[in-house]
């Protein structure tokens, strides 16, 4: 029995096509494996996000001449704290030599931040954890405020250095000129100098912010190619 050129074309296809799979379910393959990059993006950084505040997050050592071994002002996310590397009451020493020069409480600065600090933690991680299991390519803005954490932390260090240095009693026993304390390096106040690091905490939450902003990224040219 002979076969009609339209037959002979019509098994070609068909055989064409139970050999290779549609382009339709390669193209749905990748966008799969994208979106399993992009969950596992943020909740890789999600984890690494909760995880930071477990650790400091920033140092000051404050070098006097009647402390040899230096006073330790340690600050996590979310407060600053004694350090454990000295026998003394960091906070209150330090409050007492800056109050020869009228600067202000350590425990005055800062505290609308420190007092919202913990609820915002816990929001943002929440907020990763629901963009890590949302199918939506929207979804990675959620880490936003995960991104903008240590950033905002810095800043916000930043200004309340600048703020306790440039806001000193003029009735203070010793009168020296507006000044900003490092927030990073070395620096020298008086007759005292500084030695300001950010600690693993910090850096930890940068790692956390740059695994978002990748997911972000990988999402919003999946969003174009859809």
């Amino acid at each position: 029995m002979q076969t009609t050129p339209l037959e002979t074309e019509s098994n070609d296809a068909l055989i064409t096509s139970e050999q290779s799979p549609p382009q339709s379910a390669r193209a749905t393959s990748r966008r799969r494996l994208a979106v399993t990059r992009v969950q596992i993006l943020i909740l890789v950084g999600t984890l690494i996000f909760a995880v930071s505040h477990f650790f400091l997050w920033w140092e000051l050592r404050l070098n006097a001449p009647q402390f040899p071994g230096g006073l330790f002002i340690q600050a996590t996310s979310y407060e600053i704290q004694d350090s454990p590397k000295t026998p003394f009451d960091d906070i209150d020493q330090v409050d007492g030599l800056n109050h020869y020069i009228g600067m202000m409480s350590l425990g005055d600065a800062a505290k609308f931040e420190m007092s919202i600090a913990i609820p915002a933690i816990v929001i943002f991680i929440a907020m990763g954890i629901a963009a890590a299991f949302w199918r939506n390519r929207r979804a990675p803005l959620l880490t936003i405020p995960i991104v903008l954490y240590p950033l905002i932390y810095f800043v916000d260090l930043t200004y309340w250095l600048w703020y306790a240095g440039h806001h000193l009693d003029d009735m203070a026993a010793i009168t020296i000129d507006p000044f900003t304390p490092r927030v990073f390096g070395t620096g020298v106040i008086a007759q005292f100098s500084t030695d300001a690091i950010f600690r693993e905490g910090w850096y930890l939450a940068i790692v956390a912010g740059i695994l978002c902003i990748i997911a972000i990224v990988l999402s919003a040219k999946r969003g174009k190619h859809a």
